[in-house]
């Protein structure tokens, strides 16, 4: 699928050159299929990530969702990231096949 999104931008920029077309960039980002991302809790103040244990959840005034660190009560960023170890966003792939099975967690 790659290279089809390479070809694709490849072909854009050659027909807006030889045409004249506005548009020379066709995708305005490339997101591949194996690509899953996970909740992602970081502490603005020294850039480390939290683990889901170490984080708590509150509601402010507005019923709105805020991450907390449980030790210090600092306010956390909360994002969507690729999955990784050290930002410590993955899910356990067992509890995930038992719930969904094997071919569809694959």
């Amino acid at each position: 699928a790659i290279l089809h999104l390479l070809y694709s931008r490849f072909v854009m920029k050659f027909l807006s050159k030889e045409l004249g077309l506005d548009m020379s960039e066709p995708f305005s980002s490339l997101q591949t299929q194996g690509m899953v991302h996970g909740k992602t809790f970081r502490n603005p103040s020294n850039g480390r990530y939290l683990n889901q244990s170490q984080v708590e959840i509150v509601h402010d005034e507005k019923q709105q969702e805020i991450a907390v660190e449980k030790n210090t009560g600092t306010i956390l960023e909360v994002t969507w990231e690729k999955m990784s170890k050290s930002k410590y966003n993955g899910i356990d792939p067992e509890g995930a096949i038992k719930s969904y099975g094997a071919d569809v967690v694959r």
